[in-house]
């Protein structure tokens, strides 16, 4: 999952839900505080249930560090450090990696065209895996808002080659003009009338 438009886990208590995805689009919780390390065990051990748990784990585990591997590598300097993973621990006791997100710098650039190209690359980071989460296909769609903000502001800066000269607010101003080009002195008095 990208990370870059606001979603902390770190702000949601634990227990609770928040930004870190399955890719699937179902939430992951944070265990809760009370809860023990389980102790690690034997793979002799473990009961069928248990070994086929394990498998499923493992698998998610591979799954969730590619997704996030993704995104790392389509962020480029983007990348505000490396992916962090939500872990469950497995009934052997070792950590698997269930959810995962990668941070990437989502500001503006300093000009509307650099703004463009960091949204291309935010918008490729967030669709690299070829399972993109909700969150993922979210910040996509922020990216191309940015990019069309962008295109707009760098369209109201380019001047105009085909634009008219600009009129002035008194519409007479260019009629006088001509007249005074003209030499013909009439024209001063023609528009020197008050009301």
């Amino acid at each position: 999952m990208i990370d870059g438009f606001p979603t902390s886990p770190n702000s949601v208590p634990t227990g609770q839900s928040y930004g870190a995805s399955n890719n699937r689009g179902n939430a992951i919780t944070a265990p809760e505080p009370s809860e023990k390390p389980k102790e690690a065990k034997d793979p002799n051990e473990l009961t069928d249930a248990e070994k086929e748990q394990v498998r499923k784990l493992e698998a998610r585990d591979a799954e969730v560090r590619a997704h996030e591997q993704a995104h790392l590598a389509a962020a480029g300097s983007l990348a505000r450090g490396g992916p962090t993973y939500v872990y469950q621990t497995g009934p052997d006791g070792k950590n698997y990696a269930i959810g995962g997100s990668v941070k990437i710098d989502t500001s503006p650039g300093k000009t509307p065209e650099e703004t463009k190209e960091k949204a291309a690359q935010i918008r490729a980071s967030a669709l690299a895996p070829g399972d993109p989460s909700s969150q993922d296909i979210k910040v996509a769609a922020a990216a191309s808002t940015m990019a069309l903000n962008a295109e707009s502001e760098a369209t109201e800066e380019e001047p105009d080659p085909f634009a008219q000269p600009a009129l002035s607010k008194n519409p007479f101003d260019s009629i006088v003009s001509a007249y005074k080009k003209s030499g013909n002195s009439p024209a001063d008095s023609i528009y020197n009338f008050e009301a």
